[in-house]
């Protein structure tokens, strides 16, 4: 085999083998809408106490005040509340009161789109989601990138 395929050959190697190693130390990381994603993926499925606090581990209203919206129980107006520093624990009680009429029951994934925002620094998400008893729900995500990880700013669901 003559000199340069050999030479050719062994820096393809070489890049190979930097290329799996940088994956699998993740260096080269996920892109950002796939972590927008993973955010997204903890609000859906079967709603326990366990997956509130999933969802809730992306809330931080010491850092970013969460804005909250919803739909009116009894058929009026909705609501919007922000929590702003400090009311963490307001906004997982407030949760845990809202969502008690539905604790067990399983939220299926429709559809979901996630916009970008050209920096990617922030994103929103729409999802689409079907309950064998309420029907469809749509939950909106404001996201922001907050270094390492990505912070909902605002909930929003609707029917």
């Amino acid at each position: 085999m003559p000199s340069n395929v050999r030479a050719g050959l062994a820096g393809a190697a070489v890049l190979l083998a930097v290329a799996v190693i940088a994956w699998a130390t993740g260096l080269l990381g996920e892109s950002a809408e796939d972590q927008v994603n993973a955010v997204a993926d903890d609000f859906h499925g079967q709603l326990s106490a366990d997956r509130l606090d999933a969802a809730m581990s992306h809330l931080d209203p010491t850092v970013a005040p969460v804005e909250v919206r919803g739909p009116s129980l009894m058929g009026g107006p909705g609501f919007t509340r922000v929590y702003g520093n400090g009311a963490l624990p307001d906004l997982r009680r407030d949760a845990l009161r809202a969502l008690a009429p539905v604790m067990g029951e399983t939220f299926t994934e429709l559809r979901r789109s996630v916009e970008m925002a050209d920096d990617d620094e922030a994103a929103s998400v729409a999802l689409e989601l079907l309950s064998t008893s309420r029907g469809t729900v749509r939950v909106e995500l404001g996201v922001v990138r907050d270094g390492e990880r990505w912070l909902v700013r605002k909930v929003a669901v609707s029917r």
